[in-house]
């Protein structure tokens, strides 16, 4: 038997292929988010000066600068005066944090590049 509903412009397979990649486009912001929140929270524990620098985390040049110096002693090695040499914690705990936030910046470049790519799709 066959149905009496005929179908519309907007179940075509390109449509289709539209709903997965927005859908996808749109999980990588929000997880995206999720990440960037947690990098927030780590740095304001024992790396403020960071959130002093840079308001948006997931900017290319917060991104760079927190791949480069994940701690205050790799930031304050650097020639930015307002990100860092005031603040440093144990080195143990320092260098921690740093491989978290190194990991979580890695992530969120992943996730930027992952988004351009859905939305050039």
């Amino acid at each position: 038997m066959t149905s009496p509903h005929r179908q519309v412009a907007g179940d075509s397979v390109i449509a289709g292929a539209v709903k997965v990649l927005a859908r996808a486009h749109q999980s990588v912001i929000w997880a995206r988010r999720r990440q960037a929140s947690q990098l927030r929270s780590g740095l304001r524990e024992f790396y403020p000066p960071v959130l002093a620098a840079f308001d948006d985390l997931t900017s290319s040049d917060a991104l760079q600068v927190l791949r480069l110096a994940p701690t205050p002693a790799a930031g304050a090695a650097l020639s930015r005066t307002q990100i860092a040499p005031q603040l440093r914690g144990p080195a143990v705990i320092e260098a921690a944090m740093g491989a978290s936030v190194r990991a979580s910046a890695a992530v969120i470049v992943e996730m930027t590049a992952q988004i351009t790519a859905l939305a050039v799709e």
